[in-house]
């Protein structure tokens, strides 16, 4: 579940109704229905939604509150370090991934051929860019004071943030009905 809300997160995918989140009850696998990325008129990955992944009460309540402080958010931010320790491995793959899908997008949006081959690149270059961004920007750091040499932050801040913005009341009641934030 940590490494499908970091995807979630890094790639924009929106609309993760109970309906396209399946579990296996048998091996507790996880497989998500309609993954694809939110994109803009211009092409750019935008997800509008408050939150930046599922993460309901009731799913809180499955992962229980050792679980979820404990090996949900160091496996989000154990997943973002080692997609930044080596980005150029990570960088193709993400430009395949986005070229396909801008090209889906482009067809399912204007029933046409797509972009150019140049604003296809650009387009891929900008939401690979973002989304490396997005990655970065929840990688745990340590930020230390130079006075006391103590650590000034929790090392991993920013998947706690994610997490936050993801359960909070206020961004769940904001979801559309059909999403059912109350499953």
């Amino acid at each position: 579940l940590g490494l499908t809300s970091i995807l979630c997160h890094s790639l924009q995918v929106g609309g993760r109704a109970p309906s396209k989140i399946l579990f296996s009850r048998s091996t507790g696998c996880i497989f998500n229905a309609d993954f694809y990325p939110m994109f803009d008129p211009n092409g750019n990955v935008e997800c509008q939604e408050p939150i930046p992944f599922r993460l309901t009460r009731n799913m809180q309540v499955l992962l229980s509150p050792f679980c979820l402080e404990g090996n949900f958010v160091t496996t989000m931010a154990s997943c973002a370090q080692a997609i930044n320790s080596d980005h150029s491995s990570v960088s193709p793959h993400l430009g395949l991934f986005y070229r396909d899908e801008l090209l889906n997008w482009s067809w399912r949006r204007l029933r046409s051929q797509g972009p150019s081959s140049l604003d296809l690149k650009a387009m891929v270059k900008a939401n690979v860019v973002s989304t490396s961004a997005r990655i970065k920007a929840i990688e745990p750091v340590e930020v230390i004071n130079t006075k006391t040499t103590v650590s000034s932050q929790h090392l991993q801040k920013g998947v706690y943030d994610l997490v936050e913005r993801a359960v909070s009341p206020k961004n769940l009641c904001r979801m559309e009905p059909t999403w059912h934030p109350w499953f």
